[in-house]
C-alpha cells in the first residue's frame, strides 16, 4: 500500500502523536515551574512560622525564669519570716497573740486607729499588748524594725522602754520595806553617809521623796545624765550629785528627777552589796519570767532590739544613741510589750511580787496638792479615766517612746511602744483608746 506522507505519524505505542508528546513536556515544564514557585512561599512560610515559635519559646522561658526568680525571693523572705517567728518564739511564747473572742471588736478597732497614726506620723513600727487581769487577751506588731531588712514587729520585739524602769526599781524596794530591811521615811543617808548635796532646807531626804519625785533634787545629775555618753557608773553618777544643790525643799513640791531614782536604785546596790543591775534581775524580772527584758543590753537582747531613730524638725531621721545611761535605775530598761504584760499582770494579782497593801500604797497620791496636775504615788504616775482610777508611766529615751497603763480596779491594761522618740502623744493616745471604758 503506498504511503500518505501528508497523514500525521502515528505514535510508537500507537496512542497519540509528537504534537501530543510536546504539549505534555510543555505541560510538564508549567507545572514544575509553578510547584517550584509555590514551594518558594511555602518555605518562606515556614520560616517565619519558626522563627515566631522559637521568640515565643524564649520569651516563655524567659518569663519561666522571672517566675523562679520571684518564687525563690518570696521563700527567701518566707524563710526569714520562719526565722524570726522560731527566734521570737520564747519557751513557746508566740511573737503574736491573736485577740480573744470577747476583745476581737477592740483589737479590729485599735488596728485601724494604728494603722492611721503610723501612717500619719510616718512611724515604722509598733507593738502593743492588752492584759486582762490575768490574760494577755491581744498582743501584736506592726510595721518594721528594720526596713531595710524587712523584720516585722512582733510582741517579741525588744524595745528601750525609758522610765518604764524606775517602777521595777520602786518595786524591789518596797519589797526589801515588807521585809523589815529598808524603811521608806529614814533620811536617806542612814543607807548612803556620803550622799550630801548641798540641802539648805534642814529637811532629810528620804526614800518616799525620791520615789514620788519631791526629794527636790536637780533633774539629771552632773555626771550620767542623759546627754552623757560617757556610761560612768551608778556609782559615779550618785557621787556627782554631791555638787548640786536642792531646787526645793524635800516633800514641798513635785520635781520630776531621774537624779532621784538613781539615787534609789544605789541604795538597793550599796545594801544588798549587788550590782543593780544583777540585783533587779534576780529580785524582779526573773521571778516574774521576763526572759527578754533587763537593765543591760546583752547578746541576747540584741537579738530582737529594734533600731531606734531620732528626728529632726525637718523630718529627717537619724540612728538613735546607744549608749548606757549613768541614771540606770531610772530609764535603762529593756523589755517587751509581752513582758510587761507580764509585770501588769503582777500588779493585778497582788500576790507574789508585792502584798495589796504594799501596791495600794504605791498607788497612793504622796504629798500631792489640789493644784497639782501630775500626781505621783510610789514611782507610779496617777490619774483618772474616765471616773477609773488609772496607774502607770511612760517612757522616752533615745529611739524610743512607751506608754504603759492600767485600771487596778478593772484589772485591765495596756502597753504600747513605738520609735522614733518623741511620740509619746502617740502612744498615750493608743493606751487611752484601749483602756475606755
Amino acid at each position: 500500500m503506498e504511503r500518505d506522507w501528508n497523514a500525521a505519524p502515528e505514535h510508537p505505542d500507537g496512542h497519540g502523536s509528537r504534537d501530543s508528546d510536546l504539549g505534555l513536556l510543555l505541560l510538564g515544564a508549567l507545572v514544575i515551574l509553578l510547584l517550584l514557585s509555590g514551594g518558594g512561599g511555602l518555605f518562606f512560610f515556614i520560616s517565619r512560622r519558626a522563627i515566631m515559635q522559637e521568640r515565643q519559646a524564649r520569651e516563655a522561658a524567659e518569663e519561666a525564669m522571672a517566675q523562679s526568680e520571684r518564687l525563690r525571693a518570696q521563700a527567701e523572705r518566707l524563710e526569714q519570716e520562719a526565722k524570726e517567728a522560731v527566734k521570737n518564739a520564747d519557751l513557746g511564747e508566740p511573737a503574736t497573740v491573736a485577740p480573744a473572742r470577747t476583745y476581737a471588736p477592740v483589737a479590729e478597732a485599735l488596728e485601724r486607729f494604728i494603722a492611721h497614726e503610723l501612717e500619719d506620723k510616718r512611724l515604722p513600727a509598733l507593738s502593743i499588748a492588752l492584759v486582762d487581769d490575768q490574760s494577755i487577751v491581744w498582743a501584736a506588731g506592726f510595721g518594721f524594725v528594720d526596713t531595710k531588712k524587712k523584720v516585722p514587729a512582733t510582741a517579741q520585739t525588744v524595745y528601750r522602754v525609758g522610765s518604764v524602769s524606775k517602777l521595777f526599781t520602786d518595786i524591789a524596794v518596797m519589797q526589801l520595806v515588807e521585809q523589815g530591811k529598808l524603811d521608806l521615811d529614814a533620811p536617806i543617808t542612814k543607807y548612803l553617809p556620803d550622799f550630801q548635796p548641798k540641802n539648805p532646807f534642814q529637811k532629810p531626804i528620804t526614800l518616799r521623796h525620791l520615789m514620788a519625785h519631791h526629794s527636790g533634787l536637780v533633774r539629771e545629775p552632773p555626771a550620767g545624765h542623759y546627754f552623757d555618753p560617757t556610761e560612768p557608773t551608778l556609782a559615779e553618777t550618785v557621787k556627782s550629785l554631791n555638787r548640786t544643790e536642792l531646787v526645793y525643799a524635800p516633800e514641798s513640791k513635785t520635781k520630776y528627777s531621774n537624779a532621784g531614782i538613781a539615787v534609789v536604785g544605789y541604795v538597793l546596790e550599796r545594801t544588798q552589796k549587788e550590782p543593780f543591775t544583777k540585783y533587779l534581775k534576780g529580785a524582779v524580772l526573773d521571778p516574774l519570767g521576763l526572759k527578754r527584758s533587763g537593765f543591760e543590753s546583752t547578746p541576747e537582747l540584741k537579738k530582737n532590739l529594734a533600731a531606734g531613730l531620732m528626728w529632726t524638725l525637718d523630718g529627717r531621721t537619724f540612728d538613735a544613741p546607744t549608749f548606757e545611761l549613768g541614771t540606770s535605775p531610772a530609764g535603762s530598761l529593756y523589755a517587751t510589750v509581752s513582758d510587761l504584760g507580764k509585770f501588769l499582770r503582777a500588779l493585778f494579782a497582788g500576790d507574789g511580787l508585792l502584798k495589796r497593801e504594799s501596791l495600794e500604797q504605791m498607788w497612793k497620791p504622796q504629798f500631792a496638792k489640789p493644784s497639782d496636775e501630775i500626781k505621783y504615788g510610789l514611782g507610779f504616775s496617777i490619774g483618772d479615766l474616765e471616773g477609773h482610777r488609772r496607774i502607770g508611766h511612760g517612757g522616752g529615751v533615745y529611739g524610743f517612746s512607751t506608754e504603759m497603763a492600767g485600771l487596778p480596779d478593772d484589772k485591765l491594761g495596756v502597753v504600747v511602744i513605738t520609735f522614733p522618740d518623741v511620740t509619746k502623744r502617740v502612744t498615750k493616745d493608743i493606751a487611752k483608746e484601749a483602756l475606755k471604758p
